[in-house]
């Protein structure tokens, strides 16, 4: 037998091995080795606690309030059983913190470009410097959407056109 064999037969809730032979080489390994005497003797006193502890039984009722239990979760529906869970208190007080967090994170961020103080400045239109109406700034868009228009008229004289009238 060797060491770890001891070492494991020590920890066998039935005690000694009852092979005369087996018995015998632990015994040897107990004189020899005194840190295996010494988990031996923590050992059987420990299965001699065990073996005094009364163990409480249940109460007499326990398995019809079980089944009682059992009986009243199965009649949840089974929408009520999935999201029972998710109204307890630490829920709640996840839900509150990712709203905090978020409405934070919302709350420093510029509504849009303009109201930004930083471009607030940068922002300059030529056209009040130099004195134009809302009519100009219509009249501007309008001859640059004639333009657009005039471009789009060349397609006529694409290569495809050009080479059918030869």
């Amino acid at each position: 037998m060797t060491r770890e064999e001891a070492l494991e037969a020590i920890h066998h809730p039935g005690g000694l091995p009852e092979d005369p032979e087996r018995r015998q080489a632990l015994e040897a390994w107990l004189k020899s080795d005194a840190e295996l005497r010494r988990a031996y003797e923590e050992q059987s006193a420990l299965f001699a606690v065990l073996d005094d502890w009364d163990d409480p039984s249940p109460s007499p009722d326990f398995d019809a309030r079980l089944q009682q239990a059992v009986e009243a979760q199965s009649a949840k529906p089974f929408w009520n059983r999935w999201f029972e869970p998710l109204w307890s208190p630490q829920w709640a007080a996840a839900l509150l913190a990712v709203v905090i967090a978020a409405a934070g994170f919302l709350a420093s961020m510029p509504t849009s470009p303009i109201d930004d103080p930083a471009t607030k400045t940068a922002i300059v239109l030529p056209s009040n410097e130099a004195g134009y109406t809302d009519a100009d700034y219509v009249d501007e868009w309008d001859r640059a959407l004639d333009d657009l228009d005039m471009l789009t008229e060349f397609d006529a004289l694409a290569p495809e056109a050009v080479e059918g009238k030869s």
